[in-house]
């Protein structure tokens, strides 16, 4: 959760002069407390409408723990995990979001 919180701050701090889009293997899923601090400093969960939606392992995905998430200034157009599981390029599944930059 600490960790959360500093990455949730950085991002936040950085947000302030661009919008940010963060993304990755965050090793929690989106019912966790760590989850929950990004969202309460203010970050939008880009993947949050494409629910359920598990990434790993990628052989038989069965928890979502990639995820994206932005600042303000990104809105999302739309976001998936394409179903790439025959693929030897990570234990995970890809995690991809179309998003429109504010004016």
């Amino acid at each position: 959760i600490d960790q959360a919180g500093d990455l949730a701050d950085l991002v936040t701090e950085l947000g302030r002069s661009a919008p940010v889009l963060l993304g990755g293997d965050f090793n929690f899923e989106p019912d966790t407390p760590s989850f929950q601090r990004l969202l309460d400093a203010g970050l939008s969960d880009v993947l949050a409408e494409d629910r359920p939606l598990p990434t790993w392992p990628s052989a038989e995905p069965v928890q979502q723990i990639d995820h994206l998430f932005t600042t303000s200034g990104l809105s999302r157009l739309s976001g998936t995990a394409p179903g790439y599981a025959d693929t030897l390029a990570s234990d995970h599944l890809p995690v991809g979001a179309r998003l429109r930059v504010a004016p």
